[in-house]
């Protein structure tokens, strides 16, 4: 009968040692963490070496350490976006160039001048979108790391924003700017160069740091690219291009205090114009030289201001950054709930298969055991 059937199981030790075995393997997963270590070489110990080694400062520095590492491999082992931006940044200071080259100093030149420093500005500001995977692409690794403690998370945004300034926004920027600025003839002084790489490269930044505070406040990538592509339209309106910045709307004022566009746009323009003469050589008049100066100040700008509008640059920086932060500890608040409960009810869900699976096995084995008796 199945009793006696039982009886003999208990008794055979051997029998015993395989379902204590592969019990304790069922039930393995229930004594292990929700959130697993990460998988990685040395930096990863040296993180977890550093806990309660060398107080807060080692336990930065292994992080960052562990972190830059990692961003690094995965650059090294995906290269497919970094080589896009400069791809893309040669290929257009090569044609764009092209299509400027040889500006003079009449009003045509001037147009030509005015119409490059746009397209500078929409490219680099596009050209940021590309930020927009700085934390959607792995938020829940993210979060199971910082569950597991293995990373503050300033550190975290600190190591990714800093590789993705540096690769995708300051090193394209610099890349088109040599290129771009011999081929179209601009004023050749070292100064007038500087100028114009750093405002490129501000600019590019900024909109690399916009997006990705954008992308903290989305999950899915195409919401969150049509909503940055939608603000980036609106800020490049406000650029003094399109819109006279003396004759919009007190309502409009702050859309264009608010606009990165508008400073870069007036740093660059006035820094090609400054001190220059413009020959208005309209048809069937003579021609009339004009100062520069008067054809900036019917488009609302000043050379004086260059300093200041670098400054402001700088500014938005920081003020991007700090925001793309501060929605990210908002979010990650609100994201590790939802990932914990995702994660448990995954490893109860495999529990309960495996218990229902291992009864299963059981029942038939005691069935079968009880046919061959009778």
């Amino acid at each position: 009968n199945l009793a006696d059937h039982l009886l003999d199981i208990t008794a055979d030790e051997a029998t015993v040692g395989r379902l204590r075995a592969e019990t304790a393997a069922r039930l393995a997963p229930a004594s292990q963490p929700v959130f697993a270590r990460p998988v990685g070489p040395a930096p990863w110990e040296e993180v977890h070496a550093a806990r309660g080694w060398r107080g807060a400062a080692g336990q930065v520095v292994a992080e960052l350490r562990a972190l830059y590492w990692r961003i690094g491999l995965s650059v090294a082992r995906h290269p497919a976006l970094l080589r896009l931006h400069l791809v893309v940044v040669v290929v257009l200071a090569l044609a764009v160039g092209l299509v400027f080259h040889g500006v003079g100093n009449n009003l045509a030149s001037f147009q030509n001048r005015s119409g490059a420093c746009f397209f500078v500005l929409a490219l680099f500001g596009f050209s940021g979108l590309s930020a927009m995977e700085v934390f959607i692409a792995e938020h829940e690794l993210m979060l199971r790391e910082l569950q597991a403690g293995y990373y503050r998370l300033w550190t975290y945004f600190a190591a990714k924003i800093s590789v993705d300034t540096v690769l995708l926004r300051a090193v394209p920027a610099l890349l088109f700017s040599v290129l771009f600025y011999p081929i179209m003839g601009l004023r050749g002084e070292v100064p007038r160069f500087t100028t114009f790489v750093a405002v490129t490269t501000l600019v590019n930044m900024a909109s690399g740091l916009l997006c990705a505070a954008i992308s903290v406040l989305f999950e899915s990538l195409g919401a969150a690219n049509l909503a940055a592509t939608i603000l980036m339209l609106l800020l490049l309106l406000m650029n003094g291009a399109l819109v006279n910045l003396r004759d919009v709307s007190p309502a409009l004022k702050f859309g264009q205090s608010v606009s990165f566009f508008r400073y870069g746009f007036e740093a660059l323009l006035t820094n090609e114009l400054e001190d220059t003469i413009v020959m208005v050589d309209a048809p069937g008049i003579t021609p009339i030289p004009v100062k520069s100066r008067v054809f900036l100040a019917v488009l609302g700008m000043d050379a004086e201001n260059i300093p200041h509008d670098k400054t402001m640059l700088v500014f938005f920086c920081i003020g991007h950054a700090a925001l793309a932060l501060g929605l990210l500890y908002a979010r990650a608040s609100t994201w590790r709930p939802a990932l914990f409960l995702r994660r448990t009810s995954r490893i109860r869900s495999s529990l309960g298969g495996g218990v229902r699976s291992g009864m299963s096995d059981k029942v038939h084995s005691g069935a079968n055991g009880s046919a061959q008796m009778i």
